[in-house]
């Protein structure tokens, strides 16, 4: 169950589609499969609901630990860096000449 989700270590949250679920790469790869409780009539939540109810909940507890849960900025710098340069059509050309008029 969600609640049982160990945070003691890094941690990454990967869901599947809808309609096939995780990839044989991912399910070969995890150390934990997880549930979601659910009350009613419905069958599932969608891969929306199901991120963000996991998110919140897993946020919530963290906050709670007494644990060094955060990232260290130089992570945190290395994750941004790793974002940028995937959504910046030709990042690399523009990080070239930044370091050469720096």
């Amino acid at each position: 169950m969600l609640d049982e989700l160990p945070l003691d270590q890094k941690t990454a949250l990967v869901f599947g589609t809808e309609l096939k679920g995780l990839s044989d790469v991912a399910l070969e790869n995890s150390d934990y499969f997880v549930k979601i409780p659910m009350y009613g009539f419905t069958e599932s939540f969608n891969i929306s609901v199901s991120a963000a109810i996991s998110l919140h909940y897993l946020t919530e507890k963290l906050r709670k630990l007494e644990i060094n849960w955060k990232l260290p900025e130089n992570e945190i710098l290395d994750i941004k860096l790793d974002w940028v340069r995937n959504v910046i059509k030709h990042s690399d050309l523009i990080e070239k000449d930044f370091f050469q008029k720096k």
